[in-house]
């Protein structure tokens, strides 16, 4: 027997909607319709998607209007297929639902928007630079720094010192080779109205939004 659906006087649920519920495991659908924070742990093939699908469709259903859900992936793919079952279950996927990597939503939904409140505007038509383009910035700024030639483990130390300052290390603590090769690199992207993968959620989560 089917454990119904929880629902209210003002709201129905999609007919494909209703019945995806009624199929789910009872396991799942207590995972769907639950209220408030929840982490699901599950194995490859225990339907996590299917599961997530049913919850953002009966957010979607239920709350107001003026609400939105953000559904946040590691792949474009899987955004893609979660806009995608929704559509089969009757949901809208357009305005009321942002389904994205984490770089997408930082960038789409935090750093555009918002980022003319920070010291680094940004403009609407942003480019998001290629690892080509990324490199071969990466080699003018080492050479505008004196650092020269970079080698792998140049690069690799880098990144890893950049996303260190981001995250507010002493800058001190660093060889000023590198620190300077990161100015120019970020002053390069500036001057290029670009951005890249790195940038967009350790903007997002480090610059200093301000009221205007």
């Amino acid at each position: 027997m089917h454990t119904p659906v929880p629902a209210t006087a003002e709201v129905r649920l999609p007919a494909a909607l209703a019945q995806e519920f009624a199929d789910l495991s009872p396991e799942q659908r207590e995972a769907a319709w639950h209220q408030g924070n929840l982490v699901v742990r599950a194995g490859p093939g225990a339907g996590k998607t299917r599961t997530l699908v049913a919850r953002i469709g009966y957010l979607l259903a239920t709350a107001s209007r003026h609400r939105c859900v953000a559904a946040i992936t590691f792949t474009d793919a899987a955004a893609a297929e979660i806009g995608a079952r929704l559509r089969r279950l009757g949901m809208p996927d357009g305005r009321r639902i942002s389904s994205g990597t984490i770089h997408s939503f930082c960038l789409r939904h935090i750093l555009i928007p918002y980022a003319r409140f920070t010291d680094v505007p940004m403009p609407e038509d942003v480019t998001v630079c290629t690892d080509k383009q990324a490199r071969k910035w990466w080699d003018e700024a080492a050479l505008a720094s004196g650092l020269g030639e970079l080698r792998s483990n140049d690069r690799t130390e880098l990144g890893k010192q950049r996303r260190m300052l981001a995250a507010g290390a002493d800058p001190s603590h660093f060889n000023p080779v590198y620190r300077e090769t990161i100015r120019c690199y970020q002053e390069l992207l500036v001057q290029h109205e670009a951005i890249d993968f790195d940038a967009m959620p350790e903007r997002a989560l480090t610059d200093r939004f301000r009221m205007s």
